[in-house]
């Protein structure tokens, strides 16, 4: 999760703030070809491991986290066709 984050953070807008500048390290276009589905991945585990740690606060023997891969990989997503392979 912190890898992500920090890709993004690091990376990403950094690289997308200097291709709206006079002097682009690269275009956007090759930003988004390298960095695909960075921020949908984020938005993805963010939301899994929120669901994840709300369950195992509150485990018992019957708990279960099935349903949450479930739910989270039936969830409709823009993430690329690359991205899901």
């Amino acid at each position: 999760m912190k890898r992500f984050f920090f890709c993004v953070q690091l990376f990403v807008k950094p690289l997308m703030e200097a291709a709206d500048s006079d002097k682009p390290i690269i275009n956007k276009v090759d930003i988004k070809l390298i960095f695909s589905s960075i921020e949908d991945l984020l938005v993805v585990n963010r939301g899994f491991l929120d669901d994840l740690e709300a369950v195992v606060k509150q485990w018992t023997n019957e708990s279960a986290i099935g349903s949450l891969f479930n739910k989270h990989v039936r969830a409709p997503r823009r993430l690329s066709p690359m991205t899901v392979c």
